[in-house]
């Protein structure tokens, strides 16, 4: 059951912020940078207004123990880390090469979208859910274990795979290798491990060992360059971890993992760059190419600007309809790299590999409306996993679906729409090897 909070703070954060942007948007002048710079400081100010007036309230431990802030959190770094940088007055003549994009009328509105998702979504802070305590299988032992050894195994297996068998070496080899067994090995495994991953957190005897194992996996991918996939399940089982008491955090871990975190952004992208910074690290250069991701909503905005008719939802049926059309065969089927439904290759087709955005899909599709709508939707739904994990009540089902928005913040729906569907088959499979182990064991 949903519930009203009544937390009037937040309604009233939110609404003062909203009129700030209105009459932002009111003064606007001719000078293109200095309206986005307007915009730039105001979304700052307000995230980080309220993270620090969030965690003065609940405290770093409660904040951090919730999904819906964990997940908005890497929403705004992957979308808000260029407008952050400018806010500081960072300079560096990489990006001024690379962002010849950024000072457009089309970056301007791509910024109020942005804004739009991250209103909705926060104004659902303000209801909550009553869950039942419910556990999702009676006997999980073989369950956990099964899951537990997959993770080491696959673990492994991707390393060594990647690592000696392919010869990857860096992030954009991953770009020129589309054989079928880099397809196998780094998109599938890559997911199986992470969803895997998450589903051996909920065995919270077991959790530290996992996430031992984790960890030495993600030291190796993100050693490549590879960071969604080893960001997201790390955000998701940190609420986790708080919940079950496995872990603790306070001002000095946080400061020290954020040091850790932002270091080891820096690191590898100066390496991956060939570039130096003074002999030190460059921890806003980081910051600043994380918030990559607005790049596809500027692709979008000009595409719509230049006369594209919105899709109106066909992006988000398209992997049904191409899934369905292979069984049935009801028409010709188009070939993926043609299918200009699917936005990771209209995106490449149009502009690169910028990856994309759970903001874009949005608005192509539906523009600013779709934007609100799928905050909304985002929002009321980590509630949901919050109350969940605070009841004892989440489900691997859950977690599944939860890494789907996470993996949305910079892909396209239909790479979701891959990654769900293969958590759901492993799902599957999983609870029909553990419960013939139980009934094996039983007779």
């Amino acid at each position: 059951m949903i519930i009203y909070k009544k937390d009037t703070w937040l309604a009233i954060f939110i609404s003062f912020f909203l009129i700030l942007y209105f009459f932002i948007y009111l003064i606007r002048t001719d000078s293109v940078f200095n309206n986005i710079f307007l915009l730039e400081a105001c979304i700052s100010f307000q995230f980080i207004s309220y993270f620090f007036i969030s965690i003065f309230k609940e405290g770093v431990n409660v904040f951090f123990s919730k999904t819906y802030n964990n997940f908005i959190l890497m929403f705004f770094m992957f979308h808000v880390g260029i407008s952050i940088t400018n806010v500081l007055g960072y300079k560096n003549d990489y990006f001024d090469s690379q962002l010849y994009w950024y000072y457009t009328e089309q970056t301007y509105f791509s910024i109020f979208s942005v804004v739009v998702f991250l209103n909705s979504y926060l104004l659902m802070g303000i209801f909550s859910f009553n869950d039942n305590k419910n556990i999702f299988l009676k006997d999980r032992k073989y369950f956990f274990i099964i899951n537990k050894y997959f993770l080491l195994f696959s673990s492994l297996f991707w390393i060594y795979s990647v690592y000696f068998i392919l010869g990857i070496k860096e992030y954009k080899d991953f770009y020129d290798n589309q054989d079928n067994m880099f397809v196998l090995i780094f998109v599938y495994f890559t997911a199986l491990i992470n969803i895997s991953f998450l589903i051996s957190i909920l065995d919270s005897e077991k959790s530290k060992f996992t996430l031992l194992v984790f960890l030495l996996w993600g030291g190796f991918a993100f050693n490549l360059g590879v960071r969604g996939p080893v960001f997201y399940p790390l955000a998701l089982a940190l609420a986790l971890l708080i919940s079950q008491k496995n872990f603790k955090l306070n001002y000095k871990r946080l400061l020290i993992i954020s040091f850790i975190f932002l270091s080891g952004l820096s690191y590898k992208f100066l390496d991956r760059n060939n570039m130096e910074s003074g002999g030190g690290l460059d921890p806003l250069a980081a910051v600043r190419e994380m918030g990559g991701s607005l790049r596809p909503i500027y692709e979008v905005h000009l595409w719509i600007s230049n006369d594209l008719t919105p899709y109106l939802g066909t992006t988000y049926l398209a992997p049904f309809d191409r899934i369905l059309n292979k069984f049935f065969n009801y028409k010709e089927q188009i070939p993926s790299i043609l299918d200009d439904r699917l936005m990771n290759v209209a995106i490449m087709e149009r502009a690169g590999p910028y990856g994309f955005s759970i903001v874009a899909e949005a608005f192509v599709n539906f523009t600013n409306y779709g934007v609100f709508f799928l905050g909304i939707i985002a929002g009321l739904f980590f509630k949901k996993i919050d109350s969940k994990i605070l009841n004892v009540s989440i489900t691997p089902l859950f977690l599944i679906f939860a890494y789907g928005f996470f993996y949305h913040i910079r892909q396209s729906f239909v790479s979701v729409f891959g990654v769900v569907s293969i958590g759901v088959l492993y799902l599957i499979v999983l609870i029909f090897f553990s419960k013939s182990l139980n009934y094996l064991k039983q007779n």
